[in-house]
């Protein structure tokens, strides 16, 4: 009788007691003449007796019928915190209600939500019954509040945690929400919240982090324009001056009003003060060469014509005409040099004018140079002119790269020396690519901060494998990261950490959007508001 174990402990004892008692009272009537029949019956009538205590005792030590045969399994997940409480009453109220019992476990996932595993028990149609209730009443919490029947088990295998439950059969251990560990922080650059960590906290690059060169790697559409766009802003709202190479024209529609194109009235590269030095001539000779893909002849003429120190694009060019052909060799190579200086013609002024950073962001267009070859010229010359210009200027310069992949030139070692020698002239470099396969060993090793976002070659993840040491959970989850998400790793983040990359700071915190005043963000889309 399944409604039967629910008899409380008095009436278990009273049909025993009854029993002896009326044996007693039947005996005093008949008054039995022999001795011996007395006792016999007075033995009986304890025994009766006794025999109803330890039966009482026994069905007290055994599991409570509410939980009944079997235990119905479920998963289930709330991902709005303020459902929470509405799922713990939900729970309580069930089990003691009697129909059935509930044992429940909670757990906290990576990003922030709260898992809960939850057997119901009993037995019949009662148990069918409860649980159809139970789903239907958890499905109404809140939008968050999911439920999922993983299958059904034998109730003995929780006899042992229900023998510690209450005299009602409930087992419940409410899901609770951990304190909050946000706490304010010194760092330069709100990058958006941990999902390691139970509840989501608030993750910043420091200065040390800057400083050391920032690597962004992901595939088409993974959020890497996004993550330049958030360091771009925070930086420039802090005082320092910051460009943001655009070589697609991307940012500079989602950022009109920092957009600038290359030349005149923007940004040019000032050749005049770059080949002023040496060292700067040497360095522009290289770029050229492997950018416009010159002959060995060629880059020696070209270089030969440097020495003269010509302030622009056309003197390069009248010099390479004016050049004295001492032989039909002279002449051919003459002629296919002069031809390939010609494609940076495309690029109008880029390399005439004068360049004179100030605090705030900067978007260079590169995009409005149409030639691949002239694009790729002007970046890196523009690089070069900022870090051999950078000890005669003050402040920090932080240098925004999207796409970089287009300036790594065959064997030319120009972005991996500006990499390695920037840092202690006071220029940062945040740099993008969708293949970190094709970055140069030197380059990773003067990348102290990485942030990766989801990549899908099986190369370039076993090459964030080997650069940041990820275990094989890491390595596995990165082909899986939804739009957003990143693992990062900085001097002062040893540890890869997955984060959830967000264009404004948390609420309440030091660093918000007042900081970068001259371009508020829209917290959903993670765009300007124009």
């Amino acid at each position: 009788m399944e409604l039967g174990e629910r008899v409380p402990l008095w009436a278990r004892i009273a049909p025993g007691l009854a029993g002896a008692l009326i044996i007693l009272w039947l005996t005093g009537l008949l008054h039995p003449p022999n001795p011996g029949l007395q006792v016999m019956v007075y033995a009986a009538s304890a025994s009766l007796a006794g025999a109803g205590v330890l039966l009482a005792a026994y069905r007290k030590r055994r599991v409570p019928r509410e939980h009944g045969d079997e235990c119905v399994v479920y998963g289930v997940r709330v991902r709005d915190p303020s459902g929470i409480p509405a799922f713990n009453r939900l729970v309580s109220e069930r089990a003691k209600r009697g129909y059935a019992s509930y044992l429940l476990l909670s757990y906290y996932n990576r990003d922030g939500s709260v898992s809960s595993t939850l057997l119901v028990c009993g037995g019949g149609g009662l148990l069918e019954r409860e649980t159809e209730i139970f789903e239907t009443l958890v499905a109404s919490i809140s939008e968050g509040a999911r439920v999922e029947r993983r299958g059904v088990i034998d109730a003995s295998l929780v006899l042992d945690l229900a023998s510690g439950a209450p005299n009602s059969g409930v087992l419940v251990n409410p899901i609770t929400m951990p304190p909050s560990r946000r706490r304010r922080h010194g760092g330069l650059v709100y990058l958006g919240d941990n999902l390691d960590t139970p509840m989501p906290e608030p993750v910043y690059l420091e200065r040390a982090d800057l400083e050391g060169h920032v690597g962004v790697f992901g595939s088409t559409g993974s959020g890497k324009s996004t993550t330049l766009r958030v360091i771009a802003l925070q930086a420039s709202g802090l005082g320092w001056s910051v460009l943001l190479v655009d070589w697609t024209g991307e940012h500079s529609g989602v950022l009109p009003q920092a957009a600038a194109g290359p030349g005149r009235g923007g940004v040019p590269v000032p050749l005049g003060e770059l080949l002023e030095s040496r060292e700067g001539r040497l360095m522009l000779a290289e770029i050229l060469s492997h950018s416009l893909g010159l002959t060995n002849p060629q880059t020696y003429m070209l270089s030969r014509v440097l020495e003269r120190a010509p302030s622009t694009l056309g003197e390069i060019v009248e010099l390479v005409e004016s050049w004295p052909e001492e032989s039909k060799w002279d002449r051919e190579v003459k002629r296919g040099l002069r031809r390939k200086l010609e494609a940076l013609t495309v690029a109008g002024d880029a390399f005439e004018g004068s360049l004179r950073l100030g605090e705030g962001l900067v978007v260079v267009d590169a995009s409005r140079i149409r030639s691949p070859r002239a694009r790729a010229a002007y970046v890196l010359s523009l690089l070069s002119y900022i870090y051999f210009t950078a000890p005669a200027r003050r402040g920090r310069v932080l240098v925004v790269v999207d796409e970089a992949h287009n300036l790594f030139l065959g064997e030319s070692r120009i972005f991996e020396e500006i990499l390695a020698e920037a840092r202690k002239h006071g220029v940062s470099i945040v740099y993008a690519t969708q293949s970190p396969s094709s970055v140069p060993d030197r380059v990773f090793l003067n990348t102290n901060t990485k942030i990766v976002h989801a990549l899908r070659g099986q190369r370039d993840k076993m090459v964030i494998q080997s650069t940041m040491g990820l275990d094989e959970y890491r390595l596995h989850l990165l082909d899986k990261l939804d739009r957003g998400e990143a693992l990062v790793q900085a001097p002062s983040i040893p540890e890869p950490v997955l984060v959830k990359v967000k264009a404004h700071a948390p609420p309440g915190d030091s660093l918000n959007q007042s900081r970068v005043p001259s371009y508020p963000v829209d917290p959903d889309t993670g765009i300007p508001r124009l």
